[in-house]
């Protein structure tokens, strides 16, 4: 009875652990795995939230993607030379990150920037997109952020699972 109540816990500690953790306030966003594929933050235009309080009918306004230095590469010479891509946990918004570079979609070269070129607004929405729910699944994880008229940011973790409808 003990070894399985031993498994149990060692079990339960290590389907805790893959879950993936992401802390984001206005200066940066902290992710529990090392951040080592590029994502998305879209301003959204929202039309109508869902009884869950977060935005079910919107429309993308503006949208930037944070770039790898390993993605930067591979569209830019100038902007990674000579740096190897080690990923980090955390990723600030409106200071330079040595490994990761921003985006406005569409993205050029001559468009690459070293800090977040969008501004977190009082009483607007954003989408954070691109984030597995843990290091084992796909880009099926959203965070909905709304910041609040005094300023406080409001968190919706949503996660699609894809295999629920079978």
């Amino acid at each position: 009875m003990k070894r399985f109540q031993m498994f149990y816990v060692t079990l339960s500690i290590f389907l805790i652990s893959c879950n993936a953790n992401y802390v984001i306030n206005k200066k940066k966003i902290s992710c529990y795995w090392p951040k080592t594929d590029n994502f998305k933050i879209s301003e959204l235009q929202v039309d109508s939230i869902g009884e869950k309080g977060y935005p079910i009918v919107f429309t993308k306004k503006n949208t930037v993607e944070c770039l790898t230095l390993e993605y930067v590469s591979k569209i830019s010479d100038s902007n990674a030379e000579g740096i190897k891509f080690k990923p980090q946990r955390r990723i600030y918004f409106h200071k330079e990150n040595k490994y990761y570079k921003w985006c406005i979609l569409p993205c050029e070269e001559n468009t690459i920037q070293n800090i977040l070129p969008l501004e977190f607004k009082k009483n607007h929405w954003y989408e954070f997109s691109g984030f597995p729910e843990n290091k084992f699944l796909g880009d099926n994880y959203t965070i909905y952020v709304y910041i609040t008229l005094t300023g406080k940011l409001k968190k919706f973790h949503i996660y699609l699972n894809p295999l629920k409808d079978f």
